[in-house]
């Protein structure tokens, strides 16, 4: 079982949400929903992704001693001037390009988490988009969708619906969600810096998708 899935279920079993006890995700085929109400419908839990080791254990560079990170962060600096000239690409394009690799390998490439030895972690109502996108081609119609997201993202999310249509990004995160093959997804936040669930009063939110032409949410 993949974390968050139990948890996802008792909060929703506290919210009143009864569930058929004689479903579950064995594997048998794939993109199985996790779970199953009891009026037929499935659940898929999931959360937005983001690097869960770096809080989980320490990378390779911060297992290494403090003269090697010194040695290793000096670099980065000199890297970083170097990319901030604007005559070094032409200059000596094969110096530039070496500090480009090491800027990119150090801080990871396009804001990405993984595979670097710096990750910084993006908040955004954005990430919660991906995820649905992600989810939207492994699953029936007939299936909610309930995403544990951070805390930032939660701040992010209220920012978000108390601003309204004055914020040209409401519309375009309503829209996203109106025209995903959901018909229900849940939004609740988790700590992912202690990777804890706040089983008994999380912030949960609800969208529901009237006819397609509609989004409604309610806190629950």
């Amino acid at each position: 079982m993949k974390n968050g899935e139990e948890e996802a279920k008792k909060i929703l079993e506290i919210k009143g949400y009864t569930f058929n006890e004689n479903y579950h995700d064995d594997n048998s085929r794939d993109c199985m929903p996790d779970w199953q109400f009891a009026d037929d419908v499935f659940l898929e839990v999931t959360h937005t992704k983001h690097n869960n080791h770096i809080v989980v254990e320490p990378n390779d560079f911060h297992k290494k001693s403090i003269k090697e990170k010194l040695k290793k962060i000096m670099q980065i600096n000199s890297d970083q001037k170097i990319l901030k000239d604007p005559a070094a690409a032409r200059n000596n394009p094969e110096n530039y390009k070496l500090a480009q690799k090491r800027v990119k390998k150090f801080f990871g490439t396009d804001k990405t988490e993984f595979n670097c030895d710096f990750p910084i972690i993006e908040h955004s109502t954005d990430k919660i988009l991906h995820r649905i996108d992600d989810k939207a081609s492994k699953h029936p119609s007939n299936t909610y969708l309930f995403i544990f997201i951070t805390q930032d993202e939660s701040n992010c999310l209220k920012e978000l619906l108390s601003s309204g249509i004055v914020n040209g990004c409401y519309d375009r995160f309503m829209n996203s969600i109106l025209e995903s093959p959901f018909k229900v997804v849940f939004l609740c936040e988790w700590d992912f810096d202690k990777q804890s669930y706040d089983q008994d009063s999380p912030f949960l939110i609800r969208f529901d998708c009237i006819n397609n032409k509609k989004l409604t949410y309610q806190m629950l």
